[in-house]
């Protein structure tokens, strides 16, 4: 080989060695996602939200951005991809990566009680691992409380005033959607790192993934753009005043967010961490995170802070918030490498419709599939179903009157229709079903992601 050769050959060699690297997720055809506006409108003045933004990402970009209405129905500002709202439970997802992350960085164990790291706890909940809090399998019931203190301190003081009968069953009996056990979750995170829950997460958390505007503080998510909280009276949304806020349930459901942070966190969680050429997360937090550690009755199941799912042929990832004043609702396709995120300024607002088309545009779904509803239950298996069933303050009474079911909760009710393969419908839409206990016998009932423990007294 020649001298001139060998510079062309080694020129061509640096050319390749040198070239950015395509990540694998990169090559997707472009989508136009003009359609999702008119959607996005509609299901605004439908279902009374003043406002919302919608992010997309496919690969390593933002293909998406954009904001719908206003950010309070007193002013007529558009928010902006940049303007935080306080996005309800997609809060967890954030509460189990810390988790996740002191646990690789070997400071707790996921799997050992949490008496370990939080003291004065009654035995009975010193014996809750945070693999139990994270998988919402801890026995703790659902609840909410929005309003309240607003001081650091007022989290641990709250969850260490709690009793044994906290539990409304055993630990690792059942999955059952619960708040409660992210605020816990929350407070383990803060207890091993010494230092306040919301200063662990902007430090830990927030700044490695430049969500530069994320917080849970009131005090600065005040000094950004923001969108005011709404709920709905006498069929129209007004500003909730004050705002709600607790400091005893951030954990849960109280971070402020962006639409541009939420779209690098989902870059960077569909990547296995990378973000911007550095690794923002561990690959190995991201396979804990999405791993189905538990089914979930109504199908499905539960990671760490997300559903793991499969959507009409595709895997997905995802989780819905809700809380007054504001909604949200996180949709992820690992494999497809796509990621929509949706936050409205409306009590519960997650805007499904909105959510739904953004996936039909993007992704390669199946047409619906019916449900096998399996065999009707005779007469003497609708009797035997017949209790009480509670879960912490709330309860579901089924009552049978001539072979017919009747449901009331929360003082309202109504019949009941069997659906086959313990599935059943309430008059209100909602279904549940029935889950069997070791000895056969129904031992709880399943609805709106809650177990509701039968009453044996």
């Amino acid at each position: 080989m020649t001298e001139s050769m060998t510079r062309i050959v080694f020129t061509l060699f640096l050319a390749f060695a040198t070239a950015p690297a395509v990540h694998a997720q990169a090559a997707h055809k472009p989508v136009d996602f003009t359609p999702l506006e008119e959607v996005v409108k509609k299901e605004l003045v439908d279902s009374s939200v003043p406002g919302a933004v919608v992010v997309i990402v496919q690969g390593d970009r933002i293909v998406y951005a954009k904001g719908f209405g206003v950010t309070s129905v007193e002013g007529s500002e558009v928010p902006t991809p940049d303007h935080l709202f306080r996005i309800g439970s997609t809060t967890k997802l954030f509460v189990g990566m810390i988790l996740v992350k002191q646990a690789e960085a070997g400071k707790l164990n996921l799997n050992e009680p949490i008496g370990k790291y939080i003291d004065g706890l009654p035995p009975e909940l010193a014996a809750i691992t945070s693999h139990q809090l994270l998988t919402h399998t801890a026995g703790l019931p659902d609840e909410s409380a929005m309003f309240g203190k607003h001081d650091d301190e007022v989290l641990g003081a709250s969850i260490k005033a709690w009793k044994a009968d906290k539990l409304f069953t055993k630990p690792g009996d059942v999955y059952s959607y619960s708040s409660p056990g992210y605020w816990m979750a929350g407070y383990v995170a803060e207890r091993v790192a010494g230092r306040p829950f919301a200063d662990v997460m902007a430090a830990e958390l927030f700044a490695p993934l430049g969500m530069k505007r994320t917080t849970f503080r009131p005090t600065i998510a005040m000094t950004y753009p923001l969108a005011h909280g709404h709920e709905v009276r006498d069929g129209k949304p007004v500003v909730v005043r004050p705002a709600a806020n607790n400091a005893a349930t951030w954990p849960a459901g109280s971070m402020y967010t962006s639409g541009n942070d939420m779209a690098r966190f989902m870059i960077a969680f569909l990547r296995e961490g990378k973000l911007d050429g550095k690794q923002a997360l561990s690959a190995s937090l991201v396979k804990t995170m999405t791993t189905p550690h538990v089914q979930v009755p109504s199908g499905g199941h539960y990671g760490y802070g997300l559903h793991v799912e499969n959507y009409r042929g595709v895997d997905i990832w995802t989780h819905n918030g809700s809380r007054v004043g504001h909604g949200s609702r996180l949709t992820m396709a690992p494999k497809h490498g796509f990621g929509v995120f949706i936050m409205a300024n409306r009590s519960g607002a997650s805007m499904p419709r909105t959510g739904a088309k953004a996936l039909e545009l993007a992704l390669p779904l199946e047409p619906s599939a019916k449900a096998d509803q399996g065999a009707k239950p005779t007469a003497e298996e609708l009797a035997a179903l017949v209790g009480v069933y509670r879960n912490g303050t709330r309860s579901i009474d089924l009552t049978n009157a001539d072979g017919k079911l009747t449901l009331a909760e929360s003082k309202k009710g109504g019949p009941v229709e069997p659906l086959g393969g313990g599935r059943f419908r309430a008059e209100d839409g909602e279904r549940f079903e029935t889950i069997m206990g070791l000895d056969g016998k129904t031992a709880y009932l399943f609805r709106s992601g809650r177990a509701y423990k039968r009453d044996t007294k």
